[in-house]
Protein backbone atom coordinates (compact mmCIF):
# COMPACT_ATOMS: atom_id res chain seq x y z
CA UNK A 1 0.00 0.00 0.00
CA UNK A 2 3.01 2.63 0.57
CA UNK A 3 4.53 1.83 -2.66
CA UNK A 4 1.70 2.64 -4.38
CA UNK A 5 0.72 5.92 -2.45
CA UNK A 6 3.83 6.88 -2.64
CA UNK A 7 4.03 6.47 -6.42
CA UNK A 8 0.80 8.66 -6.36
CA UNK A 9 2.97 11.26 -4.74
CA UNK A 10 5.83 11.11 -6.68
CA UNK A 11 2.76 12.23 -9.70
CA UNK A 12 1.52 15.15 -7.43
CA UNK A 13 2.57 18.71 -7.37
CA UNK A 14 3.85 20.11 -4.07
CA UNK A 15 0.45 20.79 -2.30
CA UNK A 16 -1.28 18.08 -4.72
CA UNK A 17 -4.46 16.41 -3.61
CA UNK A 18 -5.60 12.64 -3.13
CA UNK A 19 -8.56 11.65 -2.38
CA UNK A 20 -9.04 7.75 -1.30
CA UNK A 21 -12.19 6.69 -1.00
CA UNK A 22 -12.53 3.56 0.84
CA UNK A 23 -14.92 0.49 2.22
CA UNK A 24 -14.85 0.71 6.06
CA UNK A 25 -13.35 -3.02 6.70
CA UNK A 26 -13.20 -2.72 10.42
CA UNK A 27 -17.83 -2.17 10.02
CA UNK A 28 -17.77 -4.60 7.68
CA UNK A 29 -16.25 -7.13 9.73
CA UNK A 30 -17.98 -6.00 12.99
CA UNK A 31 -21.07 -6.89 11.03
CA UNK A 32 -19.72 -9.87 9.31
CA UNK A 33 -22.57 -9.83 6.43
CA UNK A 34 -22.80 -13.21 4.56
CA UNK A 35 -24.65 -11.65 1.25
CA UNK A 36 -24.94 -8.15 0.62
CA UNK A 37 -26.88 -6.79 -2.31
CA UNK A 38 -27.28 -3.72 -4.50
CA UNK A 39 -29.86 -1.18 -3.09
CA UNK A 40 -31.13 -0.33 -6.92
CA UNK A 41 -30.55 -1.06 -10.30
CA UNK A 42 -28.07 0.23 -12.32
CA UNK A 43 -26.86 0.34 -16.07
CA UNK A 44 -24.53 -1.75 -17.40
CA UNK A 45 -23.17 -1.86 -21.03
CA UNK A 46 -26.73 -0.08 -21.58
CA UNK A 47 -28.59 -3.30 -19.27
CA UNK A 48 -30.10 -3.08 -16.26
CA UNK A 49 -28.04 -5.07 -13.49
CA UNK A 50 -27.99 -5.47 -9.82
CA UNK A 51 -24.63 -6.86 -8.03
CA UNK A 52 -24.76 -9.64 -4.88
CA UNK A 53 -22.01 -9.89 -3.11
CA UNK A 54 -21.51 -13.29 -1.19
CA UNK A 55 -18.69 -12.61 1.56
CA UNK A 56 -16.47 -15.26 3.52
CA UNK A 57 -14.89 -12.78 6.27
CA UNK A 58 -12.43 -14.20 8.40
CA UNK A 59 -12.03 -13.34 12.42
CA UNK A 60 -9.60 -10.93 11.77
CA UNK A 61 -7.52 -9.09 9.23
CA UNK A 62 -4.58 -11.48 9.45
CA UNK A 63 -6.40 -13.96 6.77
CA UNK A 64 -7.71 -13.13 3.32
CA UNK A 65 -11.15 -11.87 3.12
CA UNK A 66 -13.05 -13.32 -0.22
CA UNK A 67 -15.80 -11.57 -2.25
CA UNK A 68 -17.84 -13.35 -4.47
CA UNK A 69 -19.51 -11.03 -7.12
CA UNK A 70 -22.53 -12.14 -8.99
CA UNK A 71 -23.77 -9.04 -11.44
CA UNK A 72 -27.00 -9.90 -12.97
CA UNK A 73 -27.83 -8.22 -16.24
CA UNK A 74 -31.53 -7.60 -17.30
CA UNK A 75 -31.45 -7.67 -21.17
CA UNK A 76 -33.30 -5.63 -23.41
CA UNK A 77 -35.23 -8.60 -24.14
CA UNK A 78 -35.92 -8.90 -20.22
CA UNK A 79 -34.28 -12.18 -20.19
CA UNK A 80 -31.18 -12.54 -17.38
CA UNK A 81 -28.15 -13.03 -17.67
CA UNK A 82 -25.17 -12.68 -15.18
CA UNK A 83 -21.54 -12.48 -14.87
CA UNK A 84 -19.68 -13.71 -11.84
CA UNK A 85 -16.09 -12.51 -10.10
CA UNK A 86 -14.43 -14.30 -6.69
CA UNK A 87 -12.03 -11.57 -5.24
CA UNK A 88 -9.48 -12.50 -2.42
CA UNK A 89 -7.50 -10.00 -0.28
CA UNK A 90 -5.66 -8.57 2.61
CA UNK A 91 -8.55 -5.58 4.25
CA UNK A 92 -6.63 -2.67 5.94
CA UNK A 93 -7.92 -1.08 9.14
CA UNK A 94 -8.67 3.05 8.81
CA UNK A 95 -5.53 3.40 11.07
CA UNK A 96 -3.61 1.48 8.57
CA UNK A 97 -4.50 3.48 5.70
CA UNK A 98 -3.90 6.77 7.68
CA UNK A 99 -0.11 5.78 8.70
CA UNK A 100 0.19 4.29 4.91
CA UNK A 101 -0.52 7.47 3.83
CA UNK A 102 1.45 9.97 5.67
CA UNK A 103 4.55 7.39 4.99
CA UNK A 104 3.73 8.23 1.88
CA UNK A 105 4.90 11.48 2.38
CA UNK A 106 1.09 13.11 2.61
CA UNK A 107 -0.48 15.25 5.05
CA UNK A 108 -3.53 13.98 5.80
CA UNK A 109 -6.25 17.05 6.03
CA UNK A 110 -9.65 15.41 6.51
CA UNK A 111 -11.34 12.37 6.58
CA UNK A 112 -15.06 11.09 6.62
CA UNK A 113 -14.59 8.33 8.51
CA UNK A 114 -17.20 7.25 11.32
CA UNK A 115 -16.62 3.83 12.74
CA UNK A 116 -20.34 3.01 11.90
CA UNK A 117 -20.31 4.25 8.30
CA UNK A 118 -20.05 1.63 5.67
CA UNK A 119 -17.47 3.86 3.12
CA UNK A 120 -15.27 6.83 4.04
CA UNK A 121 -13.06 9.51 2.56
CA UNK A 122 -9.60 11.16 3.40
CA UNK A 123 -8.59 14.00 1.72
CA UNK A 124 -4.34 14.01 1.99
CA UNK A 125 -2.10 16.71 0.56
CA UNK A 126 1.28 15.97 -1.07
CA UNK A 127 4.28 17.45 1.51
Amino acid sequence: MIGSLRSMHSVLRPNGLLIVDSRNWEALYRTRPRIMVSPRMTRKDGNKCAWVYVWTIPRDFTEPCRAEIVILLEGRDETLSHEYFTLEFKPFSFDDLILSTVSAGFEVVDTSYASSNPFYGILAQSK
